[in-house]
């Protein structure tokens, strides 16, 4: 029976299913889609650049109106007076010295001179209306 069986196996093989062919599909033609643009992205607000500093989005603080330099910018400051020259001071009775003007160590004994030229003047002051009476 044994061979009986394997004949007919081999004779008879059980059908495999064969796809039939199919008819093509007809594909309609289409247009092609609108390539859509991503949509770039925001800048964020607050960042890194390459070399690790923040950056912040022009519009992180608020409407920020530009810098406008103001008043005393725009008024440059008067240059120093020029340091008085050794003909000047032969010149210039030292009543009259400009302290801005003089330099080095004499500056700090320039009060001590105006006292006591305001003592003197004040004493002289004193001794005309007493001669005078």
């Amino acid at each position: 029976m044994d061979e009986q069986t394997t004949q007919q196996a081999i004779t008879n093989p059980e059908p495999t299913s064969i796809p039939e062919p199919s008819e093509p599909e007809i594909q309609e033609p289409t247009q092609p889609e609108p390539q859509v643009q991503p949509e770039a992205e925001p800048e964020p607000e607050i960042s890194l650049s390459e070399d690790g500093e923040l950056k912040f989005r022009d519009d992180f603080f608020g409407e920020v109106e530009p810098e406008k330099p103001s008043e005393p910018e725009l008024q440059e400051t008067p240059p120093a007076p020029p340091d008085y020259t050794e003909d000047e001071l032969l010149n210039t009775p030292y009543e009259q010295w400009e302290p801005n003007r003089i330099k080095g160590d004499v500056k700090k004994y320039i009060p001590i001179v105006q006292q006591q030229i305001a003592r003197r003047r004040a004493a002289a002051e004193m001794q005309q209306m007493q001669e005078s009476k």
